[in-house]
């Protein structure tokens, strides 16, 4: 009797798989019929086991018999948990077409009953924020069907278990779905997406070599030159040429020197002396515009009248004034340090250019002036880098024939004393990026060491704050490679597992990561509790949970970007902007130099945040438009995601050419 079982099981076996009933990979439900007063089975009769669901299919309480979801009804999805797993159904019509499962991490087994039911319902920013992108373009409705109450306070772990398997359901089989330079796992093999980075060319041994020669002794003589110069300022008497020593200063990268009284100059200039009216500066534009600039520069209020006398009764420059080519490049200038609805520096600038640029067609002989004004129309002083401005003007200014020989050589003295901090700097960076050794185990990623040093060169450009330097080249560097494993390396459940450990940073909860990003999370985590454990001993502010919500934010926007990019959304302008401002990570890298100086332990984390919050959210969207104005022609590595595709999405039709002056009035706005 046995056998004649075996043998009819394995007849029905081969008959379902021959009518593809059976899936590979799947479980099967098999319905099993025994006729008493039958002896024999033939193929005729097991054949029919395919006509059972229409035999008695109320009785079948919808178990999937070669069921498979159909795109245009439809579906309902339960999820629920018991005290092993997680366990998700996908119902359509009634039944079940799909279920899919994981087991408890080794922290959630040890939850209690009412905390382990809630683990069935995750963040909306999270896993769920994937299935809102993905079905906000279908005609849906989200109905919560509450399960029965518990009577028992320990029902949950009473139940019977049932072992699910996972199904992985592909995109495709709903929709078209363009599956280019997207992670897929197939056969339980993970294909990752490759930018092909090329290695650094500054290595470590070249870094470490870097020496200067600007030892003690030329320190002392730039001692002595830097009071020559102080006494040269406190006998100038005419106004002009004091703001002239002002901004020559400035451009040298020497004006960290004399603050005191560039200050103490500024102060009582724009207390007594800002009215056009001053005979040093009537009728002057030059004085007027230099004035003005420079009084912005520090913030102070200047009103834009001070050029009413210069504009004809239209607003635009009198055409007689070309010839004051030094005032009209200061005008220029100052345009670009305009508030919002000042008219007259706005119209002025349109007219200003292009008088400028008749200047350097029909000038050309006047070398030093003609080399200002082509810098300027190639990007206005406001726009650049203090220290990368210092190495072009000491150039240009040896060309002067109206040079100061002190200054001059207080300035080429003073760069080299600042350039050999910053390679000590740079040296201390390269051996600690060196034994933290992300750079070598991260080989998918950009290892640019120089490019976040020169970075933090950029923001930081006082030379005695080196080690806000150091500490922003740490950051820069640890967000360059969290930002590749985003955009380029992770799958989508390695990025929303690892965004969850960071919303937790507890260093007990990297089990579920991967290997490489607990190499990552290890480090990332020891680093920036140890900026906060400097910050607490020195300024006495607990600063963990501040940064830790700055990473939280940092990683939430890059993950959101992912799920874009995943699911083929694009994003309308204003959805890019509320989490691109984030995603440059401005606030990020403003934040780590700033928590160490004594600006917090004299205002406080709380007031220091309300007060430059605003100033960091459109310091970070101008970086962010600009940025994408560089990159929207470029067919990107990994996620394709800027505020050109979003312009595009907002404004149908428009032309890219047109798309470019959109953001650029939004970043002069």
């Amino acid at each position: 009797m046995i056998r004649e079982h075996r043998n009819y099981l394995s007849n029905v076996i081969s008959a379902l798989v021959a009518e593809k009933l059976v899936r590979e990979g799947c479980e099967a439900f098999l319905v099993y019929i025994s006729v008493s007063d039958s002896r024999d089975c033939t193929a005729k009769a097991i054949r029919m086991i395919k006509d059972v669901p229409n035999v008695f299919p109320d009785e079948l309480l919808g178990l999937p018999l070669n069921r498979e979801p159909k795109p245009r009804k439809k579906f309902t999805v339960y999820s629920d948990t018991s005290h092993v797993g997680l366990g998700c159904m996908l119902i359509q019509d009634g039944k079940m077409v799909a279920y899919a499962s994981r087991q408890l991490k080794t922290h959630e087994a040890n939850y209690p009953t009412h905390n382990l039911e809630l683990t069935a319902v995750k963040e909306l920013n999270l896993r769920q924020h994937r299935w809102i992108e993905l079905l906000k373009d279908y005609d849906c409705t989200i109905d919560y069907h509450p399960g029965k109450a518990n009577v028992v306070v320990d029902a949950l772990s009473c139940m019977a278990i049932t072992d699910l398997r996972a199904i992985f359901a592909r995109l495709s089989l709903f929709d078209e779905c363009d599956a280019t330079n997207k992670t897929s796992i197939e056969d339980g093999i993970v294909s990752r997406r490759s930018a092909n980075y090329h290695p650094p060319i500054w290595d470590y041994d070249y870094v470490q070599s870097l020496r200067s020669d600007f030892d003690e002794s030329y320190k002392e003589k730039a001692r002595k030159l830097k009071e020559e110069v102080r006494m040269m300022l406190g006998n100038v008497v005419d106004p002009l040429e004091k703001l002239e020593l002002f901004d020559t200063l400035q451009r040298l990268g020497l004006s960290y020197h004399f603050e005191a009284e560039i200050n103490k100059s500024s102060k009582n200039t724009s207390t007594h002396d800002r009215i056009s009216t001053v005979a040093w500066k009537k009728d002057n534009l030059y004085a007027t515009a230099l004035e003005f600039r420079l009084l912005r520069q520090h913030r102070y209020k200047v009103d834009q009248d001070v050029f009413t006398c210069f504009m004809n009764d239209v607003g635009n420059v009198k055409s007689s004034l070309n010839q004051y080519f030094k005032g009209l490049l200061n005008l220029y200038e100052a345009s670009y340090l305009l508030l919002e609805g000042e008219i007259v520096l706005e119209n002025a600038r349109e007219l200003v250019v292009k008088l400028l640029e008749q200047f350097l067609k029909e000038n050309p002989d006047h070398q030093y002036l003609w080399m200002l004004v082509d810098h300027a129309l190639e990007l206005p002083l406001h726009w650049r880098r203090p220290r990368l401005e210092a190495r072009w003007f000491i150039g240009v200014y040896e060309k002067n024939k109206d040079k100061n020989p002190i200054i001059f050589e207080l300035a080429i003295l003073d760069y080299n004393i600042v350039q050999s901090m910053h390679q000590e700097d740079l040296r201390y960076a390269s051996t600690w990026w060196k034994e933290l050794g992300l750079g070598e185990r991260f080989n998918f990623a950009r290892d640019r060491l120089m490019e976040n040093f020169l970075l933090s060169v950029g923001m930081i450009i006082t030379p005695q704050d080196g080690k806000s330097r150091r500490i922003q080249t740490k950051i820069n560097a640890l967000i360059t490679i969290i930002d590749d494993v985003y955009d380029v390396y992770g799958t989508l459940d390695e990025w929303e597992l690892f965004t969850d450990v960071v919303v937790r940073w507890d260093i007990n909860s990297i089990q579920s990561l991967p290997n490489y990003m607990k190499i990552y999370y290890h480090a990332l985590y020891n680093s920036i509790n140890e900026m906060a454990f400097d910050s607490l001993k020195e300024q006495g502010i607990d600063v963990i949970p501040f940064l830790k919500k700055l990473w939280t934010n940092l990683c939430k926007s890059y993950l959101l970007e992912a799920i874009w990019h995943y699911v083929g959304y694009t994003p309308t302008l204003q959805e890019y902007i509320d989490n691109a401002w984030i995603s440059i990570v401005g606030s990020v890298m403003h934040a780590h130099s700033y928590l160490i100086t004594d600006h917090i332990r004299e205002k406080g984390l709380h007031n220091i945040q309300e007060r430059y919050s605003d100033i960091i959210y459109r310091s970070s969207i101008i970086v962010r438009l600009a940025n994408d104005l560089v990159t929207s022609l470029v067919v990107y590595n990994g996620l394709v995601v800027n505020a050109r595709s979003g312009l595009n999405g907002a404004i149908e039709g428009a032309l890219m050419n047109r798309t470019d002056k959109d953001v650029y009035k939004i970043i002069e706005n």
